[in-house]
C-alpha cells in the first residue's frame, strides 16, 4: 500500500465524524464538509489524501452529488486541491494558533470547542488551532510557569480574576485594540473593569455568566406537591431550608457549600452572599471592607444556618453537584453552565428537563437580587507570534452570532455585547429571561492590586473558615483578618 493511500486511511480512522445525521437541520453536504475538514485539521506532516467519492458515498450511505458538493466548497475554499488521475489531497497551510482552555475537556463543551475551531479556520484559509487542553483547576498556576518559561500558548480562555494576575506577571499582551467605542457601548461595564491593569485591558469576555438560583423541582413537589418554590428574599430561602428540613426529617440536604484547595472558587460562592447582604471585598475607592457590617451579618446569617443543619457543607463543586443532580439536595447557586453540564451527572435530567427549575438570586438586605459574576475571558499571550491573527480568534469566538448562539444552546452561556443578547429571539426563553434578569444585577469580584489579591484571598479564605467551621466570632476575626488586608494592600 502507498504512503499517501496509508496517509488517507489513517486520517479517514482517527476523524472524530463517523455518520451524518440524515434527520439534522444542518444540511447532508456540510456535515460530509465538517468530516473532510475535520481530516484536514488533523493532518500535521505532508499533503494526504482524502478518501475517494465512492468510499465516502458508501460509508454515510448518500449520493455522490452530496459528497462531491462538500469537496467542492472546501476546494474553492483552499483546503483541497484535486489532481487528475489521483485524486484529491490536504493542502499544507502554515497558519497556526495554540489555544489552551480547560473546556475542551469539560463533557458539555468538548465537542462545541472543536467545532468553534472549525469554524475559524474555515473562515481563515486553513488557519490551524492547536488545541491544549489543562485541567480547571491548575491552569492558571501552568500557564504562570509556561510564560516564565517562554512556553505559553498563544491565547488561552480564562476566568477574569486570572486575567489581572497574569498582566502583573507580564505574559499578557494589551487587548486595548478591541476596545473601540462601538464595541464598548454594547457591553456591561461591569464586565471589563475587572480585565484591566494599570492602563491597559488584557482581556476580552467570550461570554457572561451570572449565577443564578436552580431548585429540584421534582424533589420538592414530591415534599411539598405543586407550589412556587422560588425565593424573592434569603429569609424566604431560609424558610425553605427550615420546611425542607423538617418535612424531610433531615433525609434531604437544602443546600450546600463547597469548600475547595482552589480558594477563588471557595470564596467566589460566598461572595453571592456578600454582595446580597451589601458587603464584599474591596468598595470601589478600592478600600478593604471585608469586616463591614454587611459581611458580618452575612456570615452570621450563614453560620446560624450551617449550625442548624440547613446548609450542609462539601469538599468541591463535582460533590455539589452530584447531590443536586441526584435528587438528594434541593437548591444550588451555580452559574449558566450548570443546567447542561448536570446531564452528565443523572441522565434522566436530559430525559425530562422539567425537572429543574430557575430563577435569580434572592433579595439580600440590600434589596437586590446581586449575583457574582463568574465570566469566561479571552487573553493574548506576549509569545504570541501572529498577534494580528490572535485578535481576530478572540473577536470571533466573542462575537460571532453562530459561536453565540451554538454556546448558548450547548454550554447555556449568553453573549457579551447587548444588542446581540437583547435582540435575537433565542434568549427569550425562559432560561434566557433568567440569565438576562440576573445580568441587570451581577458584579465582577474587585481583586485591586493583582499582586495583592493573590495573598489576600488566601486571607480571607482562612477567616471564612474560622468562622463557617469552627466557633470563631465573626466581627472579631473579620476586624483581625481585615487589618491584615489592610497592610498587603497597602504595601504590595
Amino acid at each position: 500500500m502507498g504512503l499517501r493511500r496509508q496517509n488517507m486511511l489513517m486520517y479517514h480512522a482517527k476523524s472524530h465524524f463517523s455518520m451524518v445525521d440524515k434527520n439534522s437541520k444542518t444540511p447532508l453536504h456540510t456535515q460530509v464538509k465538517e468530516y473532510i475538514f475535520d481530516l484536514i485539521k488533523r493532518q500535521t506532516g505532508t499533503s494526504a489524501m482524502i478518501p475517494p467519492e465512492n468510499e465516502l458515498c458508501g460509508k454515510f450511505g448518500i449520493s455522490r452529488g452530496t459528497v462531491r458538493t462538500a469537496i467542492m466548497d472546501l476546494v474553492k475554499e483552499g483546503y483541497l486541491e484535486r489532481v487528475a488521475g489521483k485524486g484529491t489531497f490536504i493542502k499544507k497551510h502554515h497558519q497556526a494558533l495554540s489555544f489552551a482552555t480547560w473546556l475542551s475537556q469539560e463533557k458539555a463543551t468538548a465537542g462545541i470547542i472543536e467545532r468553534i475551531e472549525n469554524m475559524f479556520s474555515v473562515k481563515k484559509m486553513g488557519c490551524r488551532i492547536q488545541d491544549i487542553k489543562m485541567p480547571y483547576l491548575e491552569m492558571e498556576r501552568r500557564l504562570i510557569v509556561a510564560a516564565a518559561r517562554g512556553e505559553a500558548p498563544d491565547i488561552a480562555s480564562l476566568i477574569y480574576l486570572w486575567t489581572p494576575i497574569l498582566a502583573y506577571y507580564d505574559a499578557l499582551l494589551p487587548l486595548d485594540d478591541l476596545y473601540t467605542y462601538e464595541i464598548m457601548n454594547k457591553l456591561f461595564p461591569s464586565t471589563v473593569a475587572p480585565l484591566a491593569y494599570r492602563d491597559h485591558i488584557y482581556g476580552f469576555n467570550w461570554s457572561n455568566a451570572p449565577n443564578i438560583l436552580y431548585y429540584n423541582k421534582r424533589l420538592l413537589t414530591e415534599l411539598f406537591g405543586s407550589g412556587n418554590f422560588e425565593a424573592e428574599t434569603y429569609d424566604d430561602l431560609s424558610d425553605n431550608f427550615i420546611r425542607i428540613h423538617e418535612k424531610s426529617r433531615g433525609s434531604v440536604i437544602p443546600f450546600s457549600i463547597p469548600i475547595l484547595d482552589d480558594e477563588i472558587f471557595f470564596l467566589y460562592n460566598l461572595f453571592n452572599f456578600f454582595y446580597a447582604f451589601g458587603g464584599g471585598l474591596l468598595n470601589d475607592d478600592d478600600e478593604v471592607i471585608f469586616n463591614s457590617e454587611a459581611n458580618i451579618k452575612a456570615f452570621k446569617w450563614l453560620k446560624n444556618t450551617i449550625d442548624s443543619g440547613k446548609i450542609n457543607i462539601v469538599n468541591n463543586f463535582v460533590a455539589n453537584r452530584e447531590l443536586f443532580a441526584q435528587g438528594k439536595m434541593a437548591f444550588i447557586i451555580e452559574g449558566p453552565w450548570l443546567l447542561k453540564q448536570i446531564e452528565s451527572y443523572n441522565p434522566e435530567i436530559k430525559a425530562d428537563p422539567g425537572l429543574i427549575g430557575y430563577c435569580v438570586l434572592p433579595k439580600g438586605p440590600a434589596g437586590k437580587s446581586v449575583s457574582i459574576l463568574w465570566n469566561h475571558t479571552l487573553s493574548v499571550f506576549r509569545q504570541c507570534s501572529d498577534k494580528e491573527l490572535a485578535l481576530e480568534f478572540v473577536k470571533f469566538l466573542a462575537t460571532d452570532k453562530d459561536v453565540n448562539e451554538m454556546y448558548y444552546r450547548q454550554a447555556g452561556m449568553i453573549p457579551v455585547l447587548k444588542d446581540e443578547l437583547y435582540g435575537n429571539s433565542l434568549y427569550d426563553d425562559s432560561f434566557g429571561r433568567v440569565l438576562k434578569a440576573q445580568m441587570e444585577h451581577a458584579l465582577p469580584i474587585r481583586p485591586g492590586k493583582p499582586d495583592s489579591f493573590m495573598m489576600a484571598i488566601t486571607i480571607c479564605a482562612k477567616a471564612s473558615r474560622e468562622i463557617l467551621l469552627g466557633d470563631a466570632d465573626a466581627a472579631a476575626t473579620l476586624n483581625n483578618h481585615a487589618s491584615i488586608l489592610r497592610e498587603i494592600y497597602r504595601t504590595a
